[in-house]
């Protein structure tokens, strides 16, 4: 049924890069698992075990309005850009 529908609409396969059986796979970044979407463990890792740059004792360095002077659009950073 399957096959015949790729056929039915001019689609094909190539064999090399076809993996039948299977029950669970990684796309994009997303594991496919037993009809369910998850992040793959290993993207949850990286960004669990990312490491910290500011300590407590730095974190009064980063200036107030530094979300505001770097993201675009914003009115801080339209200012900044027009001197």
């Amino acid at each position: 049924m399957f096959f015949d529908l790729l056929e039915q609409h001019s689609l094909f396969l190539k064999p090399a890069k076809c993996e039948f059986f299977q029950t669970a796979m990684d796309y994009l970044g997303i594991r496919v698992q037993r009809g369910e979407l998850m992040i793959d463990p290993a993207k949850i890792a990286g960004i669990t075990n990312w490491p910290t740059t500011l300590t407590p004792s730095k974190k009064s360095e980063v200036p107030s309005d530094f979300s505001a002077t770097t993201i675009p659009g914003s009115p801080t950073s339209q200012k900044s850009q027009s001197h």
